[in-house]
């Protein structure tokens, strides 16, 4: 193995009187040779006749090498002295001698031949030189012995070139691959290096995205970097697994080393894995929230999940939206929480759950929705305030909380959770600048059957839409229990549409109008099905009708007046009408929220008013004949 630090140049002789005695060492700079020494031989005896402690850091005095000078008076002339470079481990890094060989008999050195230099004092020189290595490199083999010669104590030897040295090559490997909860079993990462080893190395790494275990959840958090002391090649990692009661599966640990202009990575061995081993079985139809407020669905099959509203301490709406993420730490397309760009990345991946009613008078109603979720999927959460989704789609000013900490502005999360079993938790979630409590939702998992209508709902922008495809009879029966609370004799109803952007079919001319195009008023009004609802104020009215199934069907809604008043041939007296697709809409707002399956609510103000969107309330139920 290549020397790198070494004995570069010393004196112990000179004619008269000996002065100036001293042994220089050479190496890479930032070698700290505080508990390296040199020990002095007798070459008569073989015995230790001094030993000099060394100290100090060695500067850069060219491409990265430099030397410290060690005074010592007395060294002995020869003939075959020596002396016996040992690093702090007590390692002998180096026996050399001059005037001859010498075998130790004692010491760090003991048994161990020396080696002569070639070159020596014997003819005392003038006093100001010594014997010096001169050539170029970077290791103790590339150099050669010379002199006597002007001496450079502290210096760069006359006629020694130093050379960069090549980085060190990091290599990471797992010398145990298997770990586990259970013990638990420790996993262990060796990261190794080539070269020098006279200095310590420190080496940074990172957990990979491909990990499927969390750190702080699935094992004790890792620093991030590890330190290979001076003296040695290697050093490790110990991952210590966390037993939880979680039933997760075996789950990966995958490190990868960082960059550093330090080193260099070995193209061969920059990432490894660690494997852990759950004890804790798999319970069919379980969901966990991680430490990173992450819902886990433990499931090996797609399954439902029901969201039911069981308390508001708010006076404000807010809408509750369900995002898949990729990973227990909520991770979307390779973006982490917090990271620029998350927010819009939610949106995207953004299903509504339901909208929340401003306070608790509607104690008739059961605000519940149920999810169709898959087998080990992750689901993000966020309250909104000030507006909907689909206010924040359009670009409109709403505010939004999630249920990880970093993406929210007071770097707090908006919910906190309890589990009540395997099946079933119950949330809590704050408004910006409301406590937890604001409002309160139970999360359960199991096959629950959703509403007949409901599966499109929150799907997408501007869902409030009744699914009747794909039902095997011709024709359904709808009840619809209807509750005003408001100043205008509102009406409420429903009318086909072809697709889910809310499209309908002139029946005059037979093309399709989006919403907002001329004509899309009476074209929606002529595909009304049903009955058109009107409801009390302060009651719960109930109506019940007929529907053709095989369509999609949306929502309207007439602002005191009715259907007729909007047909007739009187346009002085035409009251305004809202839609479920905003386009549709003369002032461009939302005026119809989802509150549950199949529930709506409606506002009948211009301009959104109150936006408390319980002017009008609209639970359709659904049954096939």
């Amino acid at each position: 193995m290549a020397t790198t630090v070494f004995i570069n140049e010393f004196h112990y002789d000179n004619s008269g009187a000996d002065v100036g005695e001293f042994i220089e060492i050479a190496g890479p700079a930032g070698t700290d040779l505080t508990s390296w020494k040199l020990v002095l031989y007798n070459g008569g005896s073989g015995g230790i006749y001094d030993s000099i402690p060394l100290s100090g850091t060695i500067t850069n005095q060219s491409n990265g090498f430099g030397t410290l000078s060690f005074s010592r008076a007395g060294i002995q002339n020869g003939p075959t002295d020596g002396f016996a470079l040992v690093d702090p481990s007590g390692k002998v890094v180096q026996f050399l001698s001059y005037e001859g060989s010498l075998t130790a008999t004692s010491g760090s050195a003991v048994g161990m031949v020396s080696m002569d230099i070639g070159v020596s004092e014997s003819t005392p020189p003038p006093a100001g030189q010594s014997l010096q290595l001169t050539g170029s490199g970077n290791t103790y083999e590339d150099f050669t012995w010379s002199g006597p010669k002007t001496e450079t104590p502290g210096g760069l030897n006359g006629g020694q070139t130093f050379v960069s040295a090549p980085l060190p090559v990091i290599n990471l490997a797992t010398t145990q691959a298997s770990a586990a909860e259970a013990g638990p079993v420790l996993g262990i990462f060796t990261i190794t290096r080539t070269g020098s080893t006279a200095a310590a190395l420190t080496v940074a790494y990172t957990i990979n995205a491909a990990s499927t275990a969390t750190s702080g959840e699935d094992f004790v958090p890792l620093p991030g970097s590890i330190e290979i002391p001076a003296g040695q090649a290697s050093a490790t990692i110990i991952v210590t697994p966390i037993d939880d009661d979680r039933p997760e599966g075996n789950e990966l640990l995958f490190l990868t080393l960082a960059n550093n202009s330090a080193y260099s990575l070995d193209s061969h061995g920059s990432g490894a894995a660690i494997a852990i081993a759950d004890n804790d079985p798999i319970v069919k139809n379980s969901f966990f929230f991680t430490e990173d407020r992450i819902l886990s669905i433990q499931s090996a099959a797609p399954t439902r999940l029901k969201a039911l509203v069981t308390g508001k301490a708010d006076s404000q709406i807010g809408e509750i939206i369900a995002i898949s993420v990729d990973d227990a730490q909520g991770s979307i397309d390779g973006l982490l929480p917090g990271d620029t760009g998350y927010a819009a990345k939610a949106q995207e991946n953004a299903q509504l759950l339901l909208a929340v009613l401003a306070d608790q008078e509607f104690g008739f109603l059961t605000q519940e929705n149920v999810l169709t979720v898959a087998g080990g999927q992750f689901l993000q959460f966020a309250l909104l305030s000030g507006g909907s989704l689909d206010d924040l789609r359009r670009g409109g000013s709403v505010e939004m909380l999630f249920a990880t900490s970093e993406v929210n502005p007071d770097g707090q999360s908006a919910l906190q959770t309890t589990s009540i079993d395997l099946q079933t938790i119950d949330l809590a979630f704050r408004f910006p600048r409301g406590g937890f409590g604001d409002v309160n939702l139970r999360l359960t998992l199991g096959d629950f059957e959703m509403a007949l209508g409901s599966q499109l709902q929150g799907k997408s922008s501007e869902s409030e839409i009744i699914d009747l495809t794909g039902i095997g009879a011709p024709v359904v029966n709808v009840t619809m229990d209807v509750y005003r609370e408001a100043a205008f004799d509102n009406s409420v109803g429903f009318y086909l549409i072809e697709d889910m952007q809310g499209r309908v079919r002139d029946p005059l001319t037979n093309n399709l109008l989006e919403p907002g195009e001329a004509g899309y008023v009476q074209a929606a009004l002529a595909n009304r099905v049903g009955v058109t609802v009107t409801g009390r104020n302060d009651q719960v009215t109930r109506y019940s009708a007929q529907i053709a199934a095989g369509h999609l069907l949306t929502t309207f809604l007439v602002v005191g007046g009715t259907v007729e008043d909007l047909l007739d041939d009187n346009a002085n007296n035409n009251p305004m009408i809202y839609f479920n697709h905003i386009s549709a809409n003369s002032d461009g707002i939302d005026h119809v929220r989802t509150l549950g399956a199949n529930l709506f609510g409606y506002e009948d103000l211009a301009g959104g008013g109150d936006r408390d969107f319980n002017d009008v309330i609209v639970q359709v139920n659904i049954a096939s004949i």
